[in-house]
């Protein structure tokens, strides 16, 4: 990746990260997303619920298309339940 100027990410930050064909959220991100605790988004994995995240070395990192995908289970769901 070429950066240019403050463009350049900073080392620890929490920011997507880029990979080729994919943008990824780090579990910060996500907890933030959600609006919930980053402990939720790791128990909510433990459990199968939630966005599926890649893990990549110690970190789990959650692609955007997944974290769409998961938006849109919530929001059938909702439907389904008011529908009710």
């Amino acid at each position: 990746m070429i950066y240019v100027g403050s463009q350049q990410p900073q080392v620890g930050a929490h920011r997507a990260v880029a990979n080729q064909d994919h943008e990824y959220l780090t579990l910060p991100e996500v907890a933030e997303h959600y609006r919930t605790t980053e402990a939720t988004v790791r128990y909510w994995r433990h459990r199968g619920y939630g966005p599926k995240g890649a893990k990549l070395g110690a970190r789990v990192l959650y692609p955007r298309e997944e974290i769409a995908r998961f938006d849109r289970e919530l929001a059938e769901q909702t439907r389904a339940g008011d529908a009710a």
